[in-house]
Protein backbone atom coordinates (compact mmCIF):
# COMPACT_ATOMS: atom_id res chain seq x y z
CA UNK A 1 0.00 0.00 0.00
CA UNK A 2 1.55 3.46 -0.64
CA UNK A 3 -0.45 6.67 -1.03
CA UNK A 4 1.40 9.54 -3.51
CA UNK A 5 0.57 13.23 -3.67
CA UNK A 6 -1.95 14.41 -6.35
CA UNK A 7 -2.41 17.26 -7.85
CA UNK A 8 -6.37 17.63 -6.78
CA UNK A 9 -5.43 15.23 -3.80
CA UNK A 10 -3.88 12.19 -3.61
CA UNK A 11 -3.44 8.32 -5.35
CA UNK A 12 -3.78 5.10 -3.24
CA UNK A 13 -1.94 2.40 -4.54
CA UNK A 14 -3.84 -0.82 -3.92
CA UNK A 15 -2.60 -4.53 -4.34
CA UNK A 16 -5.35 -6.96 -4.23
CA UNK A 17 -5.63 -8.46 -0.97
CA UNK A 18 -5.51 -4.74 0.46
CA UNK A 19 -8.19 -3.46 -1.74
CA UNK A 20 -10.16 -6.29 -0.69
CA UNK A 21 -9.59 -5.63 2.81
CA UNK A 22 -10.45 -1.97 2.83
CA UNK A 23 -13.61 -3.07 0.93
CA UNK A 24 -14.46 -5.03 3.63
CA UNK A 25 -14.26 -2.46 6.02
CA UNK A 26 -16.08 -0.11 4.01
CA UNK A 27 -19.04 -2.20 3.90
CA UNK A 28 -18.87 -2.60 7.57
CA UNK A 29 -18.93 0.97 8.33
CA UNK A 30 -21.53 1.67 5.69
CA UNK A 31 -23.62 -0.79 7.86
CA UNK A 32 -23.14 1.19 10.76
CA UNK A 33 -23.27 4.26 9.62
CA UNK A 34 -27.07 2.97 8.56
CA UNK A 35 -27.90 1.92 12.19
CA UNK A 36 -29.69 4.50 14.52
CA UNK A 37 -27.53 5.29 17.55
CA UNK A 38 -29.48 3.47 20.20
CA UNK A 39 -28.89 -0.01 17.64
CA UNK A 40 -25.50 0.65 18.75
CA UNK A 41 -23.22 -1.38 21.27
CA UNK A 42 -23.05 1.29 23.94
CA UNK A 43 -19.34 1.80 24.31
CA UNK A 44 -19.61 2.71 20.58
CA UNK A 45 -22.27 4.96 20.97
CA UNK A 46 -20.17 6.67 24.06
CA UNK A 47 -17.48 7.32 21.49
CA UNK A 48 -18.96 7.91 18.34
CA UNK A 49 -21.53 10.60 20.12
CA UNK A 50 -19.06 12.36 22.65
CA UNK A 51 -20.51 10.84 25.91
CA UNK A 52 -18.56 13.67 27.84
CA UNK A 53 -20.30 16.17 25.79
CA UNK A 54 -23.62 15.17 26.11
CA UNK A 55 -23.52 14.64 29.55
CA UNK A 56 -24.28 18.25 30.31
CA UNK A 57 -26.87 18.56 28.10
CA UNK A 58 -30.47 18.55 28.61
CA UNK A 59 -32.90 15.74 26.59
CA UNK A 60 -33.93 17.61 23.52
CA UNK A 61 -30.34 18.80 22.98
CA UNK A 62 -28.71 15.73 23.59
CA UNK A 63 -31.10 14.33 21.06
CA UNK A 64 -30.55 17.21 18.55
CA UNK A 65 -26.59 16.82 19.07
CA UNK A 66 -26.87 13.11 18.74
CA UNK A 67 -28.93 13.29 15.32
CA UNK A 68 -26.66 16.23 13.64
CA UNK A 69 -23.51 13.46 14.22
CA UNK A 70 -26.00 11.04 13.04
CA UNK A 71 -26.69 13.40 9.91
CA UNK A 72 -23.02 14.12 9.41
CA UNK A 73 -22.02 10.23 9.26
CA UNK A 74 -24.79 9.64 6.69
CA UNK A 75 -23.34 12.32 4.65
CA UNK A 76 -20.21 10.21 4.37
CA UNK A 77 -21.88 6.95 3.53
CA UNK A 78 -22.03 8.54 0.49
CA UNK A 79 -18.48 8.95 0.21
CA UNK A 80 -17.69 5.22 1.61
CA UNK A 81 -20.57 4.05 -1.92
CA UNK A 82 -18.23 6.05 -4.23
CA UNK A 83 -15.20 4.80 -3.02
CA UNK A 84 -16.52 0.85 -2.44
CA UNK A 85 -17.89 1.32 -5.72
CA UNK A 86 -14.77 1.86 -7.22
CA UNK A 87 -13.00 -1.00 -5.05
CA UNK A 88 -14.74 -3.47 -6.29
CA UNK A 89 -14.90 -2.23 -10.04
CA UNK A 90 -11.32 -2.28 -9.74
CA UNK A 91 -9.59 -4.84 -12.19
CA UNK A 92 -5.79 -3.28 -12.89
CA UNK A 93 -3.38 -4.34 -10.57
CA UNK A 94 -1.98 -2.55 -8.59
CA UNK A 95 -5.24 -0.38 -8.11
CA UNK A 96 -4.81 3.35 -7.93
CA UNK A 97 -7.62 4.91 -5.88
CA UNK A 98 -7.83 8.40 -6.62
CA UNK A 99 -8.99 10.03 -3.31
CA UNK A 100 -9.45 14.02 -4.17
CA UNK A 101 -9.13 16.82 -1.55
CA UNK A 102 -12.34 18.21 -1.53
CA UNK A 103 -13.18 14.31 -0.01
CA UNK A 104 -9.53 13.52 2.31
CA UNK A 105 -10.94 15.00 5.19
CA UNK A 106 -14.33 13.20 5.04
CA UNK A 107 -12.42 9.42 4.04
CA UNK A 108 -9.95 9.95 7.55
CA UNK A 109 -13.09 10.77 9.78
CA UNK A 110 -14.69 7.38 7.70
CA UNK A 111 -11.83 5.26 8.64
CA UNK A 112 -11.05 6.44 12.43
CA UNK A 113 -15.04 6.03 12.93
CA UNK A 114 -14.02 2.24 11.99
CA UNK A 115 -10.52 2.25 14.35
CA UNK A 116 -12.82 3.88 16.56
CA UNK A 117 -15.79 1.27 16.42
CA UNK A 118 -13.61 -1.84 17.10
CA UNK A 119 -11.70 -0.28 19.37
CA UNK A 120 -14.87 0.37 21.66
CA UNK A 121 -16.80 -3.00 20.81
CA UNK A 122 -13.39 -4.88 21.46
CA UNK A 123 -12.28 -3.20 24.24
CA UNK A 124 -9.01 -1.68 22.65
CA UNK A 125 -6.58 0.84 24.27
CA UNK A 126 -3.16 1.32 23.81
CA UNK A 127 -2.17 -1.69 25.82
CA UNK A 128 -3.48 -3.95 23.20
CA UNK A 129 -2.36 -2.60 20.73
CA UNK A 130 0.45 -3.85 21.04
CA UNK A 131 -0.34 -7.78 21.91
CA UNK A 132 0.46 -10.91 20.56
CA UNK A 133 -1.96 -11.75 17.93
CA UNK A 134 -0.73 -15.45 18.22
CA UNK A 135 -1.66 -15.42 21.80
CA UNK A 136 -5.32 -14.08 21.54
CA UNK A 137 -7.99 -16.49 21.40
CA UNK A 138 -10.88 -14.62 20.04
CA UNK A 139 -10.44 -14.49 16.42
CA UNK A 140 -13.17 -11.53 16.61
CA UNK A 141 -10.54 -9.55 18.72
CA UNK A 142 -8.10 -10.18 16.02
CA UNK A 143 -9.56 -9.06 13.33
CA UNK A 144 -10.20 -6.02 14.83
CA UNK A 145 -6.73 -5.34 16.16
CA UNK A 146 -5.38 -6.24 12.17
CA UNK A 147 -8.29 -3.73 10.87
CA UNK A 148 -7.38 -1.17 13.44
CA UNK A 149 -3.37 -1.66 12.52
CA UNK A 150 -4.25 -1.50 8.91
CA UNK A 151 -6.03 1.72 8.86
CA UNK A 152 -3.60 3.73 11.01
CA UNK A 153 -1.11 2.66 8.16
CA UNK A 154 -3.37 3.96 5.61
CA UNK A 155 -4.18 7.26 8.07
CA UNK A 156 -0.65 7.91 8.32
CA UNK A 157 0.25 7.45 4.93
CA UNK A 158 -2.84 9.66 3.60
CA UNK A 159 -1.72 12.44 6.25
CA UNK A 160 1.53 12.68 4.99
CA UNK A 161 0.44 13.40 1.28
CA UNK A 162 -2.80 15.02 2.18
Amino acid sequence: MQAIQADDGCTLILFQPERAFLSGILQVILHHYGQASEELPPRVREVWYSAETTASLDEEDRHCWMESLRDFRQGNAGLCRRYLKMLQEAVQEPFSLPIARADLDSFLIVINDHRLYQAAVYEVGEAEMEEDWSQIPDTGRRQALLEIHFLAVLLELLLRVG
